[in-house]
């Protein structure tokens, strides 16, 4: 009878574990891509091929900026009606909760019609909202370096054959999830 006990509870036992594993950290698989798409040999590894061309200069990239008074979040069509001015790449805006808006034109290389993608990146550094030029929202975005970054806007073809390309942005100094973004209150976005 001892026996039959045993038996009957080794097969209640499970033989396969079905449960997940160990927990993921994110920042080991970072650390290990990194190797691969960067780091000191960036000039022989996957990054060397990921992109055949990056132009940010103004003739092919032009900005221009307005920033709402204080903490004001105009309309689309009431922050077209404001006074742009030039901006360019590294240009800094704040403080924390600010809204900007941004018009972008985009100079297209006749040459970059022939590429599969060809992609538009704005990193604000915060939140942003990619519009068109008549105000269909079209892509958010989500600047910086966390694990939620999007940066990446694919130009249409219609526009690869234009040869130039117009987008409105709005931005708020803000994360996806509000100020502090990143735990740190003395880094805002």
């Amino acid at each position: 009878m001892a026996c039959n006990h045993h038996h009957q509870r080794a097969a209640e036992y499970p033989a396969l574990n079905y449960t997940p594993g160990s927990k993921w950290i994110k920042k080991l698989t970072k650390d290990r891509l990194s190797t691969f798409t960067g780091g000191h040999f960036s000039d022989v590894n996957l990054s060397s091929i990921l992109f055949t061309h990056r132009l940010s200069d103004s003739k092919h990239v032009k900005l221009e900026v307005w920033s709402a008074p204080g903490l004001t979040k105009p309309s689309f069509g009431d922050a077209l009606k404001q006074k742009f001015k030039p901006a360019k790449k590294g240009d800094s805006f704040g403080p924390s909760w600010t809204n900007h808006w941004w018009k972008v034109s985009l100079t297209i290389p006749a040459d970059f019609e022939k590429y599969e993608r060809v992609q538009f990146e704005f990193d604000p550094g915060c939140e942003a909202m990619i519009y068109s030029t008549d105000g269909i929202p079209l892509q958010g975005i989500t600047g910086g370096w966390g694990g939620d970054r999007r940066v990446e806007y694919l130009i249409p073809p219609e526009a690869l054959k234009a040869g130039k390309h117009d987008l409105i942005i709005e931005s708020s100094c803000n994360g996806m999830f509000g100020v502090p973004w990143d735990g740190d209150t003395i880094s805002p976005p």
